[in-house]
């Protein structure tokens, strides 16, 4: 996934803070200029309009988690700590956010909308090849199919960032997806992969 320059870096930071205090509607990119402390004639000279800046804001987003996963997968051999450390990286990613900015994304930005769907699929594989490893390991139970478990993971994921789960609910992202971690790893592990867990949460 391709990386950017360190300033428009940090302008989307940004712009992803405004957007969650003031929604997708309330940005500005006065207010942003203010925030981030330059001009207007600088923001727009990596950008043409304000809607390029949101859909590069939220891309910024599928790069901060692509990073972190390779991050993780670079540094941890571990399948099973792999798993649960991508899994916390949703989790930060989602704490950032409310559930009302999510929902006029997906009203106003459509095509952002829909490169994040189709971003998400893109990690099926990723958990696929953690989830045989974990198994041959014995970590992951025999029983398991796990190209069936890798699926229903990502459309999981898929569900709980569509609003209106959360609205229909009255359930926070946080909380759901904290739920959602205790829930899949007690019914994926072997008595071996939970000893790692608990070896995990004990240091």
């Amino acid at each position: 996934m391709m990386t950017i320059d360190p300033k428009q870096e940090i302008l989307l930071q940004a712009v992803l803070e405004e957007i969650n205090t003031f929604g997708v509607h309330g940005f500005t990119v006065d207010r942003l200029a203010q925030k981030a402390g330059v001009s207007k004639k600088t923001i727009y000279m990596h950008w043409t309009s304000k809607d390029e800046i949101v859909r590069e804001a939220f891309k910024q987003i599928q790069r901060r988690i692509f990073r972190s996963f390779q991050d993780i997968l670079d540094t941890e051999d571990n399948p099973v700590l792999q798993f649960t450390r991508m899994i916390d990286t949703a989790r930060s990613v989602i704490r950032d956010f409310n559930v009302q900015v999510i929902n006029d994304l997906k009203r106003k930005y459509p095509e952002v909308w829909e490169e994040m769907e189709a971003f998400r699929q893109e990690v099926t594989g990723i958990f696929k090849e953690i989830f045989v490893r974990a198994q041959e390991q014995g970590l992951v139970r025999k029983t398991i199919n796990v190209h069936i478990a890798a699926i229903l993971h990502i459309a999981i994921i898929n569900r709980l960032f569509h609003p209106e789960f959360f609205l229909t609910n009255n359930l926070t992202p946080l909380d759901t997806l904290t739920t959602y971690k205790e829930i899949l790893i007690g019914g994926l592990l072997t008595e071996k992969g939970h000893q790692i867990i608990q070896q995990q949460n004990s240091i």
